[in-house]
């Protein structure tokens, strides 16, 4: 198999697979997913007596109440932002469309939700060692590659929404 062929397959076996991503089935486990993110957070902040420990003893007091804030402002803006992807499929051509608008709001706060995950984890390392009981930590793992999954997809968002909007202007 020469080079050409071979950078041919493997762009078809990540096409087949970022369809998969592209597909609307995994929007009910995100917002699921987002919406108790954001109230798990929102009662560490309000309800709280005392934080959770492994991130306090390795973030200062502002940065770890900044970490609750992004916790709970970035799945907000994803679920806004997948709410005016919705909308916008209701407007008519001569509208103003917020699609794009959407699709941007949604790439940030699927950022902003894997940075904050990713920012957990690196506080659970800094604070255990190996043969303390890590179990929750391998369970919030998995929202590393889950947030990376929702970026990829939201940015293909933009990407096929440009696209659109430059053969609209055609």
């Amino acid at each position: 198999m020469n080079a050409r062929r071979r950078v041919r397959w493997l762009r078809h076996r990540i096409d087949r697979w970022m369809a998969r991503l592209d597909s609307e089935k995994v929007t009910s486990f995100q917002t699921t997913y987002y919406i108790l993110l954001a109230a798990g957070s929102t009662y560490l902040w309000l309800g709280a007596r005392r934080g959770t420990e492994t991130i306090e003893q390795t973030l200062t007091p502002v940065a770890y109440n900044g970490w609750l804030i992004l916790n709970i402002a970035a799945p907000i803006c994803t679920l806004w932002g997948r709410r005016l992807v919705t909308i916008s499929a209701r407007i008519k051509p001569n509208e103003p469309n917020p699609a794009l608008l959407g699709a941007w709001l949604q790439a940030a706060g699927d950022g902003g939700v894997w940075g904050a995950i990713c920012i957990y984890i690196g506080c659970v390392i800094n604070t255990t060692w190996w043969g303390q009981p890590l179990y929750a930590s391998f369970f919030v793992l998995m929202g590393v590659p889950a947030g990376f999954m929702f970026t990829v997809r939201s940015w293909r968002r933009i990407c096929q929404i440009n696209a659109r909007a430059n053969r609209m202007r055609r």
